[in-house]
């Protein structure tokens, strides 16, 4: 990711640029060799199979940017002992390839250069930086749902993470989902009744289901709006509405069977580690989290639960630490 006549100009040095970007923006810090931030910038959304290639290329370009106008102001090359770059949208070989093409443009046309540069799934570098490589698993839960676990020997496995059209159980978008076909139900009469109705049309200031109708196959119907009835259902599931316990209950158990599948895989069910639980979902339905908790406790006694108000960047960046720590 350099040339000769880049290699001739003036290069500053830094430990570590640490990017985490997904499909709804993307950060980038520069730290210093004990992770102090020395710079950041913040862009649009770089998940290309949200945004396409060009869009995640110039997401990517301009984070970069906007973290090193705060360290130089002159344009010079930046070079860095470590790049992690933890990019949603990379879950087959083929994402891979692409991504990794779409990184070595924008560090390009950014001016920077590593020594070692690591470009993997955004799920998988914080669960490696949360766990400090030890044996652990991460657990999302957000607008959509994935499961990584960590043997600590260098296999990693995952679960769930296939998008929202075929995949994401017991996410956001999923609760949000399940809520919307019971009240298409209720309405058509095959299913109970349910508060979800009518706090559903009024938040969305609708009169009718025949309105929800239209509205979830127009514009407006977007995966991140439908998420956010996630918290509708929380509220009716505390009033004692049936339906939206039944939903939560579904989801939580949706939510174990992603965390025992890459526990089992990875053959840590019966060791002392770390699971850590992340996404708006684990952090702020305590409901659905308590539910998912007494199921692995039971099956994993052993295991430590953390629920952390870290942003998954911080992660990244102890991720970028450990691999100068070890290449020290």
């Amino acid at each position: 990711m350099s040339n000769n006549g880049r290699r001739r100009m003036s290069n500053m040095e830094f430990s570590l640029l640490a990017v985490d970007g997904g499909g709804t923006k993307t950060l980038a810090v520069i730290t210093d060799s004990v992770g102090k931030i020395k710079g950041h910038g913040r862009s649009d959304a770089s998940n290309y199979q949200v945004t396409g290639i060009e869009g995640a290329k110039a997401a990517i370009e301009a984070a970069i940017i906007g973290a090193v106008k705060n360290v130089s102001e002159k344009k010079q090359i930046v070079r860095f002992q470590t790049g992690v770059f933890a990019l949603a949208g990379i879950d087959t070989p083929a994402d891979q390839a692409v991504v990794n093409r779409i990184v070595t443009v924008a560090c390009n046309k950014a001016g920077v250069i590593f020594d070692r540069l690591i470009i993997e799934n955004d799920a998988l570098s914080a669960l490696l930086g949360a766990t400090s490589n030890y044996p652990g698993a991460l657990m999302i839960s957000g607008t959509g749902s994935i499961a990584f676990a960590h043997d600590g020997k260098g296999q990693c496995v995952r679960s769930g993470g296939w998008g929202h059209t075929f995949g994401d159980e017991g996410s956001g978008y999923w609760i949000g989902k399940e809520a919307i076909r019971a009240i298409l139900k209720m309405n058509d009469g095959r299913g109970p009744n349910t508060r979800l109705k009518d706090r559903v049309l009024e938040a969305i200031n609708l009169r009718a289901v025949e309105d929800l109708y239209n509205w979830v196959y127009s514009s407006h119907g977007s995966v991140d709006a439908i998420s956010e009835i996630a918290k509708l259902v929380e509220i009716c599931g505390d009033e004692g509405d049936a339906v939206s316990i039944t939903i939560l209950d579904q989801a939580a158990e949706e939510l174990f069977t992603l965390l025992s599948t890459v526990m089992e895989k990875a053959a840590i069910t019966n060791e002392d580690n770390s699971i850590i639980l992340q996404g708006g979902v684990l952090k702020h339905n305590l409901y659905i989290q308590k539910r998912l908790m007494d199921k692995a406790a039971k099956d994993f006694p052993k295991c430590r639960f953390v629920t952390s108000d870290l942003d998954p960047i911080e992660y990244i960046v102890r991720r970028g630490l450990l691999i100068n720590k070890a290449n020290d």
